[in-house]
Protein backbone atom coordinates (compact mmCIF):
# COMPACT_ATOMS: atom_id res chain seq x y z
CA UNK A 1 0.00 0.00 0.00
CA UNK A 2 3.02 2.58 0.81
CA UNK A 3 4.85 1.36 -2.23
CA UNK A 4 1.25 2.28 -4.47
CA UNK A 5 1.37 5.83 -2.53
CA UNK A 6 4.58 6.91 -2.88
CA UNK A 7 4.91 5.83 -6.66
CA UNK A 8 1.38 8.18 -7.14
CA UNK A 9 3.24 10.43 -5.44
CA UNK A 10 6.08 10.17 -8.03
CA UNK A 11 4.22 10.23 -10.57
CA UNK A 12 2.15 13.57 -9.33
CA UNK A 13 5.50 15.64 -8.95
CA UNK A 14 6.78 14.53 -12.14
CA UNK A 15 3.62 15.48 -14.22
CA UNK A 16 3.53 18.44 -11.98
CA UNK A 17 7.05 19.07 -13.24
CA UNK A 18 6.33 18.61 -16.56
CA UNK A 19 3.06 20.68 -16.49
CA UNK A 20 4.94 23.56 -14.79
CA UNK A 21 7.79 23.54 -18.04
CA UNK A 22 5.23 23.50 -20.46
CA UNK A 23 3.51 26.64 -18.81
CA UNK A 24 6.81 28.33 -18.79
CA UNK A 25 8.06 27.18 -21.91
CA UNK A 26 4.29 28.58 -23.65
CA UNK A 27 4.51 31.74 -21.08
CA UNK A 28 8.01 32.86 -23.04
CA UNK A 29 6.97 32.07 -26.19
CA UNK A 30 3.69 33.44 -26.61
CA UNK A 31 3.02 37.37 -26.76
CA UNK A 32 -0.62 36.28 -25.53
CA UNK A 33 0.33 35.69 -22.26
CA UNK A 34 3.39 38.55 -22.02
CA UNK A 35 1.76 41.38 -22.85
CA UNK A 36 -1.07 41.61 -20.16
CA UNK A 37 2.23 40.73 -18.00
CA UNK A 38 4.46 43.34 -19.44
CA UNK A 39 1.15 45.92 -19.11
CA UNK A 40 1.34 45.00 -15.38
CA UNK A 41 5.20 46.26 -14.70
CA UNK A 42 6.70 49.19 -13.92
CA UNK A 43 8.91 50.35 -16.61
CA UNK A 44 11.81 51.68 -14.56
CA UNK A 45 11.86 48.05 -12.92
CA UNK A 46 14.24 45.12 -13.87
CA UNK A 47 11.14 43.04 -14.63
CA UNK A 48 9.92 45.21 -17.49
CA UNK A 49 13.31 45.00 -19.41
CA UNK A 50 13.42 41.20 -19.10
CA UNK A 51 9.88 40.53 -20.14
CA UNK A 52 9.86 43.38 -23.29
CA UNK A 53 13.42 41.74 -24.43
CA UNK A 54 11.38 38.16 -24.81
CA UNK A 55 8.32 39.32 -26.62
CA UNK A 56 11.07 40.75 -29.03
CA UNK A 57 13.08 38.30 -29.06
CA UNK A 58 9.98 35.98 -30.03
CA UNK A 59 10.40 34.32 -33.56
CA UNK A 60 7.56 35.72 -35.19
CA UNK A 61 7.64 39.37 -35.26
CA UNK A 62 5.50 40.09 -38.10
CA UNK A 63 2.97 38.49 -36.86
CA UNK A 64 3.33 40.48 -33.27
CA UNK A 65 2.91 43.64 -34.93
CA UNK A 66 -0.07 42.59 -37.03
CA UNK A 67 -1.80 41.50 -33.60
CA UNK A 68 -0.90 44.66 -32.17
CA UNK A 69 -1.85 47.13 -34.79
CA UNK A 70 -5.76 44.69 -35.14
CA UNK A 71 -6.64 45.12 -31.92
CA UNK A 72 -5.58 49.05 -31.69
CA UNK A 73 -7.56 49.15 -35.56
CA UNK A 74 -10.66 47.31 -34.11
CA UNK A 75 -10.66 48.98 -30.66
CA UNK A 76 -9.92 45.75 -28.87
CA UNK A 77 -8.63 45.25 -25.64
CA UNK A 78 -8.57 48.96 -24.93
CA UNK A 79 -6.41 48.32 -21.30
CA UNK A 80 -3.67 47.49 -23.38
CA UNK A 81 -3.95 49.94 -26.33
CA UNK A 82 -1.20 52.14 -24.20
CA UNK A 83 0.84 49.29 -24.05
CA UNK A 84 0.42 48.74 -27.93
CA UNK A 85 1.53 51.81 -28.84
CA UNK A 86 4.55 52.31 -26.97
CA UNK A 87 5.79 49.01 -28.51
CA UNK A 88 4.70 49.88 -32.00
CA UNK A 89 6.70 53.21 -31.38
CA UNK A 90 9.92 50.99 -29.80
CA UNK A 91 10.36 48.26 -32.66
CA UNK A 92 10.12 51.42 -35.01
CA UNK A 93 7.17 49.73 -37.29
CA UNK A 94 6.62 51.74 -40.18
CA UNK A 95 3.34 49.93 -41.42
CA UNK A 96 1.77 51.25 -37.79
CA UNK A 97 1.68 54.95 -38.70
CA UNK A 98 -1.16 55.08 -40.55
CA UNK A 99 -2.91 53.55 -38.21
CA UNK A 100 -1.35 55.42 -34.92
CA UNK A 101 -1.98 58.85 -37.42
CA UNK A 102 -6.12 57.64 -37.38
CA UNK A 103 -6.25 56.71 -34.03
CA UNK A 104 -4.77 60.41 -33.22
CA UNK A 105 -7.60 62.12 -35.20
CA UNK A 106 -10.00 59.84 -33.23
CA UNK A 107 -8.33 60.40 -29.68
CA UNK A 108 -7.52 64.06 -30.05
CA UNK A 109 -10.17 65.60 -27.91
CA UNK A 110 -10.68 62.11 -25.87
CA UNK A 111 -9.49 63.50 -22.26
CA UNK A 112 -10.11 60.11 -20.95
CA UNK A 113 -7.82 58.81 -23.54
CA UNK A 114 -4.31 61.51 -22.96
CA UNK A 115 -1.87 58.96 -21.94
CA UNK A 116 -2.77 57.51 -24.85
CA UNK A 117 -2.13 60.28 -26.98
CA UNK A 118 1.11 61.36 -26.00
CA UNK A 119 2.24 57.55 -26.54
CA UNK A 120 0.77 58.07 -30.00
CA UNK A 121 2.77 61.40 -30.49
CA UNK A 122 5.61 59.31 -28.50
CA UNK A 123 5.83 56.60 -30.88
CA UNK A 124 5.54 58.75 -34.22
CA UNK A 125 8.48 60.09 -33.55
CA UNK A 126 10.24 56.69 -32.30
CA UNK A 127 8.96 55.31 -35.83
CA UNK A 128 10.49 57.56 -37.89
CA UNK A 129 6.87 58.16 -39.75
CA UNK A 130 7.36 60.46 -42.54
CA UNK A 131 3.58 60.79 -42.77
CA UNK A 132 3.82 62.30 -39.21
CA UNK A 133 5.63 65.41 -39.87
CA UNK A 134 2.92 67.96 -41.66
CA UNK A 135 0.98 66.49 -38.95
CA UNK A 136 2.81 67.10 -35.99
CA UNK A 137 4.29 70.71 -38.17
CA UNK A 138 0.59 71.72 -38.06
CA UNK A 139 -0.26 70.97 -34.14
CA UNK A 140 2.70 72.81 -33.08
CA UNK A 141 1.97 75.94 -35.29
CA UNK A 142 -1.54 75.97 -34.39
CA UNK A 143 -1.01 74.58 -30.69
CA UNK A 144 -3.28 77.54 -29.29
CA UNK A 145 -5.72 77.09 -31.51
CA UNK A 146 -6.17 73.72 -30.85
CA UNK A 147 -4.65 73.01 -27.58
CA UNK A 148 -4.06 69.41 -27.60
CA UNK A 149 -3.93 66.81 -25.16
CA UNK A 150 -0.07 66.38 -26.03
CA UNK A 151 2.57 68.81 -24.85
CA UNK A 152 4.25 71.65 -26.98
CA UNK A 153 7.84 69.74 -26.17
CA UNK A 154 6.43 66.03 -26.70
CA UNK A 155 5.84 67.73 -30.09
CA UNK A 156 8.78 69.59 -30.75
CA UNK A 157 10.53 66.22 -29.49
CA UNK A 158 8.38 64.22 -31.93
CA UNK A 159 9.42 66.13 -34.61
CA UNK A 160 13.31 66.46 -33.97
CA UNK A 161 13.54 62.73 -34.17
CA UNK A 162 11.36 62.98 -37.29
CA UNK A 163 13.44 65.40 -39.38
CA UNK A 164 16.79 66.24 -37.37
CA UNK A 165 15.81 69.80 -36.36
CA UNK A 166 14.59 72.05 -33.78
CA UNK A 167 11.80 73.57 -33.21
CA UNK A 168 10.60 75.87 -30.95
CA UNK A 169 7.93 75.55 -28.63
CA UNK A 170 6.86 77.79 -25.62
CA UNK A 171 8.49 76.27 -22.39
CA UNK A 172 7.23 78.43 -18.93
CA UNK A 173 5.83 80.98 -21.28
CA UNK A 174 9.17 81.52 -23.20
CA UNK A 175 9.85 80.16 -26.50
CA UNK A 176 12.90 77.71 -26.34
CA UNK A 177 13.86 74.80 -28.36
CA UNK A 178 14.41 71.09 -27.28
CA UNK A 179 18.09 70.21 -25.12
CA UNK A 180 19.85 67.58 -27.29
CA UNK A 181 20.99 65.56 -24.94
CA UNK A 182 23.19 62.68 -26.03
CA UNK A 183 20.43 59.55 -25.60
CA UNK A 184 18.16 62.12 -28.15
CA UNK A 185 21.02 62.67 -30.64
CA UNK A 186 21.85 58.45 -30.19
CA UNK A 187 17.96 57.61 -31.10
CA UNK A 188 17.75 59.93 -34.05
CA UNK A 189 20.60 58.04 -35.31
CA UNK A 190 19.14 54.56 -34.48
CA UNK A 191 16.11 55.92 -35.81
CA UNK A 192 17.35 56.44 -39.61
CA UNK A 193 19.52 53.44 -39.42
CA UNK A 194 16.91 51.06 -38.85
CA UNK A 195 14.43 52.92 -41.34
CA UNK A 196 15.26 49.30 -43.51
CA UNK A 197 15.77 46.72 -41.08
CA UNK A 198 13.82 45.71 -37.91
CA UNK A 199 15.47 46.72 -34.86
CA UNK A 200 17.24 44.59 -32.15
CA UNK A 201 16.08 43.88 -28.79
CA UNK A 202 18.96 45.91 -27.39
CA UNK A 203 17.92 48.97 -30.03
CA UNK A 204 14.22 48.07 -28.74
CA UNK A 205 15.16 48.49 -24.68
CA UNK A 206 16.99 51.70 -25.93
CA UNK A 207 14.10 53.36 -26.60
CA UNK A 208 11.95 52.04 -23.76
CA UNK A 209 14.48 53.60 -21.81
CA UNK A 210 14.18 56.90 -23.49
CA UNK A 211 11.43 59.06 -22.01
CA UNK A 212 11.82 56.84 -18.61
CA UNK A 213 11.86 59.23 -15.57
Amino acid sequence: MNKMLSKRSHYFVLLTGVVAIFLYFVTLTSYNFLLPICNGLDKSSKTYEIVLEAIFKLPNQEQLTEHLMANLEKGNKNHLHNLYVQLLGYAGSQQASSILLRRYVDLQNATTRQSTVNYIVDSLGLIGSQQAIPVLEKLLLNYDKHQPLVTEYSIARALYLLTGKRYYYHGNKLKAQITLTPDLIKARQLIIETRTRPRTANEVLFFAKLYSP
